[in-house]
């Protein structure tokens, strides 16, 4: 298991960093430079895993991931959704699957990097279950940094939910969707921590919080169906993975 949740850490976190939203949400065509550095920060592989072997196929592997995911096209009517779980369909099923199909007959040969680390660095290599419990909650933390953002802003643009301003072509007020992002990243971020944790009566006191702060605004059909929604989208998109990890604790 632990291979397989550093090639999700490295290929999740190379996401976060590089991928543009826009090339997901919207129709826009993936930048060389973008592709160039998320398979470049594959190469943690070779600091993390103790195995050279094991570390080479990371490495491959996490390039072959980002070129289908870069590469894979849809029917501009229906692209986005289906792209989108093309993706991640192909991250944490068929890759993880695939390496643990090839695992049991790689040669163990030790990896100089990480033996030099480990006697500069002990901490940074633990052993055992704990580490794969902490390995998969980075993973989840990471998901919901940005995947359940991409996630909601599918659901979002697919309903005409969004708020507007009051400009005759009635665009779209991006600086209002900018603060709701940063807004739905802590609260995903407290939601996910404290599910964990078994603190659920904080996430009661986020939501109040939050609906305290736009009660004004509430009043306006249009903003209250928008900020119910997107509340519960955010929600789910911290619970669902929290949840799947209580579950494997």
């Amino acid at each position: 298991m632990r291979n397989e949740l550093i090639l999700l850490l490295i290929y999740f976190s190379g996401r976060l960093l590089f991928l543009d939203p826009n090339s997901v949400v919207s129709f826009e065509k993936r930048q060389t430079g973008d592709i160039l550095k998320r398979i470049g920060w594959g190469f943690w592989s070779f600091l993390l895993v103790q195995n050279i072997l094991t570390a080479v196929i990371l490495f491959l592997f996490n390039g072959l991931m980002i070129l289908a995911d870069s590469y894979l096209r849809f029917p501009k009517d229906k692209q986005s959704g289906r792209l989108y779980l093309a993706q991640i369909t192909q991250a944490v099923v068929l890759w993880p699957w695939l390496l643990q199909k090839i695992h049991f007959g790689i040669p163990a040969l030790p990896n100089p990097v990480t033996q030099f680390l480990k006697t500069v660095v002990p901490l940074f290599y633990l052993s055992g279950a704990s580490a794969d419990m902490v390995l998969l909650i980075m993973l989840g933390y990471l998901f919901i940094l940005k995947e359940s953002t991409l996630f909601i802003r599918l659901v979002l643009n697919s309903i005409p939910v969004a708020p507007e301003t009051d400009t005759p072509q009635k665009q779209k007020d991006d600086i209002e969707l900018d603060r709701g992002k940063i807004i739905g990243i802590l609260e995903r971020s407290f939601y996910y921590f404290l599910i964990l944790s078994n603190n659920f009566g904080g996430i009661a006191i986020i939501i109040a919080l939050k609906s305290l702060a736009r009660f004004k605004r509430l009043e306006e059909k249009e903003f209250a169906q928008y900020f119910l929604i997107g509340s519960l989208l955010s929600l789910a998109a911290a619970a669902v993975p929290a949840a799947l990890i209580r579950l494997l604790m």
